[in-house]
């Protein structure tokens, strides 16, 4: 099993004042009820909504805006290159350069967290591929959503080719990567990959 190690102050993955403990519980929670192995067989008996890039319905993004979006069991799926994956479809708005995807945790609290491990596919203007992007290298971060609170995330950057107009992303189905968080006495916590989770990203 590959593992990636990075250490949290505390054992939680998000830190706020009290004030916003509620606030912040309602932000990262939205997984948190459906374990790993569940939202594998969800997955597994997910009909797929379309055989062809063509058919899928893509959203308008913002340049420079950050985006968040859910994949849950109630996402529409699709056959990609590492298998069914659970998936959201976005136009590359012009200008872009690149993308910054952050695999955001599914819990506030490194016990119970899982995160998906991104699997990105760019596609020209036809709707064909020309590139896929996947085991990915992430770095620790966090991001600030009020004064005293933000969501810890794991980050990394793609370069987008020139001729790129469409993205998918998705979770990849296979992996077995698990992130490793520490407390403050040093206990260690296991983040499993799984197919459902919360991602965001901005185009840059």
């Amino acid at each position: 099993m590959q593992r990636n190690h990075l250490k949290i102050s505390g054992s939680s993955l998000l830190r706020a004042p009290l004030p916003y403990i509620a606030f912040a519980l309602s932000l990262l929670t939205g997984c948190q009820g459906l374990p790993v192995e569940e939202a594998k067989s969800r997955l597994a008996e997910k009909q797929v909504c379309c055989t062809h890039f063509a058919e899928v319905q893509y959203k308008n993004a913002e340049l420079g805006v950050r985006h968040k979006f859910e994949l849950s069991a109630t996402s529409t799926a699709m056959i990609l290159p590492k298998g069914k994956s659970f998936f959201e479809g976005y136009s590359i708005p012009s200008g872009a350069k690149s993308v910054f995807v952050q695999a955001v945790a599914s819990s506030g609290f490194v016990q119970t967290a899982s995160q998906i491990d991104a699997a990105i596919v760019v596609l020209d203007e036809r709707k064909v591929p020309i590139a896929r992007f996947d085991t990915l290298q992430y770095s620790l971060d966090k991001h600030v959503i009020l004064p005293g609170l933000w969501e810890w995330f794991q980050g990394t950057k793609i370069e987008i080719p020139k001729n790129a107009a469409y993205l998918i992303i998705s979770a990849d189905p296979g992996s077995i990567r698990t992130q490793i968080a520490y407390s403050e006495n040093g206990a260690a916590f296991y983040m499993p990959s799984a197919p459902i989770g919360t991602i965001a990203f901005i185009f840059q």
